[in-house]
């Protein structure tokens, strides 16, 4: 759960430093972990998968389908791999797997749950970093409030 307010430390720490790169790496960790949140929750509501019984032979009172852990942890190690390079994506997608298996191991998911969410991760994760677009919309942070960028280029 550091995942998000670390993202939004990346981005305030290269703005108030005046990093660009940084803060662009923190911008798209943010976009990723909203994107995460959204396509994980509304598809928990569409599909409506219940989790496998705990431990304790008692049914969990949340969603299965797709595990919002895997998601929003191969989001977030894609995005590093695409702004740091290789060297950036070891460390970062082992840790990713371990949290993807941990929640087969915690009985928390279904391996489908796991495996769906995490390729979910790595899509949004590379469309949050795919530069060549023609098209952006991105959330805005500025000292008096927030908003949303939108921009079509030809």
């Amino acid at each position: 759960e550091l995942l998000r307010p670390s993202a939004a430390a990346t981005y305030f720490i290269g703005r108030h430093v005046g990093a660009t790169r940084v803060q662009h790496l923190g911008m798209d960790e943010i976009e990723a972990a909203i994107l995460s949140e959204a396509f994980v929750e509304g598809l928990k509501l569409a599909v409506r998968r219940e989790r496998p019984l705990e431990v304790n032979g008692q049914q969990s009172q949340t969603y299965s389908f797709p595990s919002g852990h895997a998601t929003l942890t191969f989001a977030m190690a894609t995005v590093l791999q695409q702004h740091l390079g290789y060297r950036a994506a070891v460390p970062t997608y082992a840790v990713a797997s371990y949290v993807a298996m941990s929640r087969l191991h915690d009985n928390r998911h279904f391996a489908s749950d796991v495996v769906f969410g995490a390729a979910m991760g790595v899509a949004i994760g590379r469309s949050v970093t795919w530069h060549g677009r023609n098209f952006y919309a991105s959330p805005m942070l500025l000292r008096d409030g927030a908003g949303i960028q939108l921009a079509m280029l030809h």
